[in-house]
């Protein structure tokens, strides 16, 4: 009878297979932030990256002569974990693949982890066919852009960030759930103004999407020359532009709030194009539930997160996005009207909470057909 009653309580062993160690947003928000609330559904989270996130980042930070060894080093390394996790995932109740279990080749790693592991469930939150136009890699003719769709033939359930990935990658007989990206709103929590005197602007996010950031650079030069505002970038790269004074802070994982705190105004910039319209608008989620007012291009999920002139600003031209930013940096009332509407939206639809009792019905309904 002891034994039985232990069987009931047993943890329903969940396997997330994430595309990137932890200091990846996406790895970290869409695996291993659910694990406090996993556990309180009865789920027990393992977070499973390709490689630890120290070795990721001294590998993958070599240049010079040290660079091509160091990538094939850490590929070996990917290679090794992937297999030892593919006969950990046998014994887990359901796996989630995030993207792709190896950046190179077909989906070979997938496949032989569904032959041991039924379970499968594919996550997604990016357009992951397609590569964007703005970058030129060397890498991509070893990249295989029917790969997504391979993987998901395997897989019993896809869970998609926006509704507009859903609709690309979603087939018949696969059933398909929209489950955001996430905001620990425990964590980001709002702050008071950042600097004295006008307020500062912000963009925060990874060195490749400061090509958006580069688009709006003249109505940046204009504001900061009329108001005197502070631009402040946070990312692993510096930003600069001409005639633009710009305050380059270095992205660190354990420092993410503390660097938003350091601005009042969060900037979503896009270019309109396929890629971009599949983006989460995870940029403007934390910059609501962190207090900011967000202005953003009217782009893909940017259009169905914001509604101009309620929980944010819109700006397509350039002209918008020089009117727009001065209306917010004039206006204090309207700052904390928009960043507090958008901090109610971060509560009622996308936080960790809310988020995990998606993911609760997807498990069940997996694990009961």
């Amino acid at each position: 009878m002891v034994q039985d009653e232990a069987a009931v309580r047993r943890p329903i062993k969940i396997d997330f297979l994430a595309w990137r160690p932890i200091s990846n947003a996406s790895a970290r928000c869409r695996g291993a932030a659910y694990k406090q609330a996993f556990g309180e559904m009865g789920y027990e989270l393992n977070f499973r990256p390709p490689a630890p996130d120290g070795i990721y980042r001294f590998l993958n930070s070599r240049r010079g002569l040290m660079r091509i060894p160091a990538k094939i080093l850490y590929f070996v390394i990917v290679l090794i974990m992937r297999k030892i996790q593919i006969l950990r995932a046998s014994r887990a109740d359901a796996v989630v693949v995030q993207r792709e279990l190896f950046t190179f080749g077909p989906p070979f790693l997938e496949r032989i982890l569904a032959y041991l592991q039924p379970n499968l469930i594919y996550d997604i939150d990016d357009a992951v066919d397609m590569t964007p136009p703005h970058i030129r890699s060397s890498g991509r003719r070893f990249h295989d852009q029917r790969k997504p769709e391979k993987i998901l033939s395997l897989c019993r359930h896809l869970v998609a960030s926006t509704h507009f990935l859903a609709e690309r990658f979603q087939r018949e007989r696969i059933p398909t759930t929209i489950i955001p990206t996430p905001v620990d709103t425990e964590l980001f929590q709002p702050s008071g103004p950042s600097a004295r005197g006008n307020p500062a602007l912000g963009w925060i996010g990874t060195g490749g999407n400061l090509y958006y950031l580069k688009q709006i650079s003249d109505a940046l030069v204009s504001v900061q020359r009329e108001y005197g505002c502070e631009v402040v970038v946070v990312s692993e790269w510096d930003f600069q532009a001409p005639g633009l004074e710009v305050r380059n802070l270095r992205w660190r994982m354990e420092d993410e709030v503390e660097l938003m705190s350091r601005f009042d105004i969060g900037l979503m910039p896009l270019v309109d194009n396929p890629y971009t319209r599949a983006k989460a608008g995870y940029k403007i989620l934390q910059y609501w539930a962190t207090g900011k007012a967000v202005i953003a291009s009217p782009v893909g999920f940017n259009r169905i997160l914001v509604h101009h002139d309620i929980n944010g600003l819109l700006a397509n031209t350039m002209d918008e996005w020089t009117f727009q930013l001065g209306r917010l940096i004039r206006d204090r009332d309207l700052r904390a009207r928009l960043s507090a509407a958008g901090r109610q939206r971060v509560e009622d639809e996308y936080s960790i909470e809310r988020c995990a009792v998606k993911w609760d019905e997807v498990f069940k309904r997996l694990l009961k057909s």
